[in-house]
């Protein structure tokens, strides 16, 4: 049978970061038809999906032993993209554009196995989805994402074992892996990773750390310590809020320099929306010399890790894996992380915006392909044959 050879872009970046180094030539195979098929429309995020996307000419089986057993050293590879990133990120900053570090975490659902399963999904367990509110079966990811103001990349997806290390020690091992010189590094975060134990490692390796607290945190204000939500409305009252626009939004702001409990030094800036009655939120930096605005303004860029999640689970089927194994679940992530830098690398604009053009030029080669056929002579159960539809 002829087939259809898979996207030059994706076997040109392939060979380029030479990722054939850290697998056998089948497992190489494999994962270029399969990226094929991350990169373009995909009803769901099974393998089966994934292969007919792509038009992979393998046998389910095989493909699906490519997950399980294949001769890919992980690791190695995770590493490989890793470096890229860091190369990429290293390019990008300077004294203006400093390298952010975003922390955050993912729930993905998955149905809870019946006690008669023989065969049921690995390390799945009880977890709260900040999203919704409520504790859902399945797995929770750990996402850690390296950048600059203009973009950040995901540099690494662990998933998160409640028996096993805690979240702030996951984040901090990956934290000492990157290497970016002597370049300002600002680490964001939300408030479920504002631990003191991160914090005060953070500042011990020279970088800073700017992310949201908790309203009952303890601020040590004179004449006595007040939790933030208490402090703001004596600030209020003392005196009007600073004005602030970031992006498009304006917000009142008040800020306060000094320790928070446990003596971590830096600036507390409170906020809300101008004219609002709602509560406010707290931001926390290790660097004094920022303004409240300028706090506010670094925290925006936080927001990516949760673009990310969206995109990564709306277009890259992040959550729709249904595989059973760890170690094939692990890959699964793994492939979904390079096909997203192979996105943001080959194309502009967003990584949806990337994903549409990856589609079309897809698209575009499949029907070139079709025409070169045609002109050939091949018939058209040929062509049907070429592409799975007979």
């Amino acid at each position: 049978m002829s087939t259809v050879s898979y996207s030059s872009w994706i076997a040109n970046i392939f060979h380029q970061w030479n990722l054939r180094f850290f697998m056998s030539a089948p497992a190489a195979r494999h994962m270029q038809q399969l990226l094929e098929g991350w990169t373009r429309e995909h009803r769901n995020g099974s393998v089966k999906a994934l292969q007919e996307a792509a038009n992979h000419s393998a046998h389910h089986s095989s493909v699906t032993r490519f997950f399980r057993t294949s001769r890919v050293d992980d690791d190695a590879l995770e590493r490989k993209l890793q470096r890229l990133v860091l190369q990429h990120v290293r390019r990008q900053a300077s004294g203006t554009h400093p390298v952010l570090i975003a922390i955050d975490d993912t729930v993905v659902p998955k149905s809870k196995p019946s006690s008669q399963a023989h065969h049921p999904i690995e390390d799945g367990g009880y977890h709260f989805d900040h999203q919704t509110g409520t504790t859902v079966y399945g797995h929770q990811w750990l996402t850690i994402m390296a950048g600059t103001s203009e973009r950040l990349y995901p540099y690494h997806i662990e998933r998160y074992d409640k028996e096993g290390p805690s979240k702030i020690d996951l984040a901090l091992q990956q934290l000492w892996t990157i290497d970016v010189g002597n370049r300002p590094v600002y680490i964001l975060a939300d408030s479920w990773y504002a631990s003191e134990k991160l914090i005060r490692a953070v500042r011990d390796r020279g970088w800073h750390f700017i992310g949201a607290i908790k309203s009952n945190r303890v601020l040590h204000t004179a004449p006595m310590p007040l939790p933030a939500r208490d402090w703001a409305q004596r600030a209020r009252q003392a005196e009007d809020p600073d004005l602030g626009t970031v992006r498009t939004t304006t917000y009142e702001m008040v800020r306060f320099q000094g320790q928070l409990k446990g003596g971590l030094s830096g600036v507390v800036v409170g906020s809300r929306a101008s004219a609002s009655n709602e509560a406010y939120r707290f931001f926390f930096s290790t660097d004094s010399s920022m303004t409240a605005g300028e706090v506010l303004s670094w925290y925006q860029h936080r927001w990516a890790i949760e673009t990310f999640f969206q995109e990564a689970k709306g277009k890259l089927s992040m959550g729709g894996y249904r595989l059973r194994s760890a170690s094939a679940i692990r890959r699964y992530l793994l492939l979904l992380q390079t096909a997203w830098l192979l996105l943001a690398w080959a194309f502009t604009g967003t990584i949806s915006e990337a994903f549409h053009a990856s589609h079309l030029d897809h698209r575009r080669r499949e029907i070139a392909d079709i025409y070169q056929r045609a002109r050939a002579g091949a018939t058209l159960e040929s062509v049907y044959d070429a592409y799975r539809v007979a």
